[in-house]
């Protein structure tokens, strides 16, 4: 069977593309070299403090990064944290 090199091309494409895309997709969650994303959601900010919620409860970190705290582990779910705006 003789392959013209337009069939050949497309051949090798559908066999290459798909194998190339699972490749760049699935390597690096199996080397474990990303970390996965988190669901953060509805922030909310204030001079010294970003609140959050993730997982069901609300997550307290400095603006400048660093290791989030969890103000909550209750049962229930906790969604939209704000900060109360005091006098000065």
């Amino acid at each position: 069977m003789r392959f013209s090199s337009s069939k050949l091309a497309k051949s090798l494409f559908n066999r290459v593309v798909p194998g190339l895309i699972c490749w760049c997709l699935f390597s690096p969650a199996i080397a474990g070299t990303t970390s996965t994303p988190l669901l953060l959601r509805k922030p909310t900010v204030s001079r010294t403090q970003i609140a959050f919620s993730c997982g069901g409860d609300l997550w307290i970190v400095d603006p400048n990064g660093g290791e989030a705290r969890r103000l909550t582990s209750d049962v229930g779910i906790e969604t939209d944290p704000f900060f109360r705006l005091t006098a000065p």
